[in-house]
């Protein structure tokens, strides 16, 4: 079904009227009845159209409501509405009974607690899956990594990666968007956003969607800023990049004590709490593999402490 209106309202949300979700005859509960919104982007009055998704309204219980659109965390959406707008609503899932659209000036919806979605460990770098994430997001890194090459990726797919190291050895977190450019981590507030090896460190980033900003926290202390959001969702790697590629992995020997993703914003304080309360690891010393060739054999008068290199 497609409505086509001229608007001059700017921000908006948008709400449903419906009724979603009645029982059946039987008694049985139907599950949450759910409408997809989309913004029609090509000409409207074509047959084979082109859209673009906007969120969707999802409602249950019986009865009329009226029903936020929501991004697919839940979290209410802000849409932009100017001029002539086609919008087109599509029921994806039960049979709910729609009664019509009101819209309304945005407004800020404080925002809920960061729920997690997804969460483990690695000790090689490996595919893993970060669940569905829209929007805002946080994801936390705790591991000890160790050098091996001119870049290296705490996690990343085959667009995106997350950079302990950014290339060509700047010594610094970043973030890479493959193919487009290589970005920087600027400290804040006298910290540091230096790259940490051979110790276990703890780094959460917050991405604000809205904001178009990523928070960087190094061992529960907010530590840096950049100027984008973090697109992973879904399949992606930790302890490297790319899913299929070995890019800018983690060398042997590293590991990835725990990692996890949240759908929403983590709060200072929550940091704090997970780093407070994260595993306990031992460091241990660095183990260097030195080569033995040029090591003098025995009765050549050294005293096996000692040989000259060749």
């Amino acid at each position: 079904m497609n409505y086509t209106r001229n608007y001059t309202i700017g921000d908006a949300n948008i709400w449903l009227r419906g009724r979603f979700n009645e029982t059946s005859f039987d008694g049985t509960d139907l599950g949450t009845d759910t409408v997809q919104l989309d913004r029609v982007t090509s000409d409207a009055a074509v047959e084979n159209q082109t859209t673009e998704s906007l969120g969707v309204f999802k409602g249950s219980g019986g009865g009329y409501a009226w029903i936020p659109l929501t991004d697919s965390n839940g979290n209410i959406k802000k849409v932009t509405l100017n001029g002539e707008v086609t919008l087109r609503a599509t029921i994806l899932a039960g049979d709910p009974d729609l009664n019509f659209f009101m819209v309304t000036e945005a407004v800020e919806v404080p925002a809920g607690p960061a729920v997690l979605v997804a969460e483990g460990s690695a000790t090689e770098p490996g595919v893993v899956d970060f669940g569905s994430l829209d929007g805002d997001a946080s994801y936390m890194f705790y591991f000890t990594a160790i050098k091996a090459g001119a870049s290296t990726a705490i996690a990343g797919d085959n667009a995106f990666a997350i950079k302990l190291d950014q290339w060509n050895e700047q010594g610094l977190f970043g973030t890479t968007q493959f193919g487009v450019a290589d970005n920087l981590f600027s400290a804040v507030d006298g910290q540091s956003v230096a790259s940490i090896f051979d110790t276990s460190v703890h780094t959460v980033f917050v991405s604000d969607s809205a904001a178009g900003e990523t928070h960087l926290y190094i061992n529960g202390v907010l530590s840096g800023t950049w100027g984008g959001s973090i697109p992973l969702s879904g399949q992606a790697k930790v302890m490297g990049a790319r899913l299929e590629q070995a890019t800018d992995h983690m060398a042997a020997g590293s590991t990835m004590h725990a990692w996890a993703t949240y759908s929403g914003k983590l709060s200072a304080g929550e940091i704090q709490s997970l780093y407070a309360n994260r595993p306990e690891v031992v460091d241990g010393a660095t183990v260097a593999i030195l080569s033995l060739d040029g090591v003098p054999e025995a009765g050549t008068g050294l005293d096996g402490r000692y040989w000259q290199a060749e």
